[in-house]
């Protein structure tokens, strides 16, 4: 009735109609969650009306997160699954492009580049042994965070790269921190960065930093 209240009749009516017919004598009432699920996401369903009824039937105590990257559905623990993908190329300050959801079930924003009066900044890091002790800040010359790290937890010694596109005039400063205070490099693990803009390297210093390590770039005053 949840799901019917969220839908309406015609539409909760014509799922849980497919979803049974998908049952069989063995089936239970998981079995009967997963197939109302997958009739609701067949049906061509907004993704507001798919992630509501997922919600619902999780908050009833069903696991719908079971599938798989590629199985078409929006699980919790994917950003994007298929022609699944609520983003943007603006959401990276980039005026051109369209992102893409990966063969990971991530969107992946390479596709989007700079446009008129911007340029890209790229940063590409590679975490050492701890990796949620890593965390950075892209700021304007007015000290507001324009951009900054995601949780990087489960990434240890793996790598990531990050694409933003930014407005010229502008001076804007990056800082990569460390909490525990010893840099990314070398005791416990080969960490390092590298920063691009339009292509071109913008560090070359040692990674290891103590607790930050800061980099200014842009239209700035000397």
């Amino acid at each position: 009735m949840k799901i019917w209240d969220f839908l309406g009749r015609e539409k909760s009516d014509k799922a849980q109609i497919i979803g049974i017919s998908a049952l069989g004598s063995s089936s239970n009432q998981q079995d009967a969650a997963e197939a109302l699920f997958l009739a609701v996401h067949d049906l061509g369903f907004s993704t507001e009306e798919i992630n509501a009824v997922r919600d619902i039937l999780q908050n009833c105590g069903y696991n719908l997160d079971s599938g798989s990257c590629g199985d078409g559905i929006l699980d919790n623990s994917e950003e994007c699954d298929g022609d699944l993908i609520d983003a943007s190329c603006e959401s990276i300050g980039c005026n051109s492009g369209i992102p893409i959801c990966d063969s990971e079930c991530k969107i992946d924003y390479s596709a989007c580049s700079a446009g008129s009066s911007q340029f890209s900044f790229q940063l590409d890091l590679q975490f050492d042994s701890y990796p949620e002790e890593t965390n950075w800040n892209l700021a304007d010359s007015s000290g507001s965070t324009l951009f900054s790290s995601s949780n990087y937890i489960g990434l240890a010694g793996k790598s990531v790269t990050e694409t933003y596109c930014l407005a010229e005039e502008e001076c804007y400063g990056f800082t990569l921190f460390d909490e525990f205070g010893d840099g990314i490099c070398c005791e416990f693990g080969s960490g390092s960065y590298n920063i691009y803009i339009d292509s071109a390297p913008l560090n070359n210093e040692n990674p290891q930093f103590s607790n930050s390590i800061s980099h200014s770039f842009g239209i700035c005053e000397t």
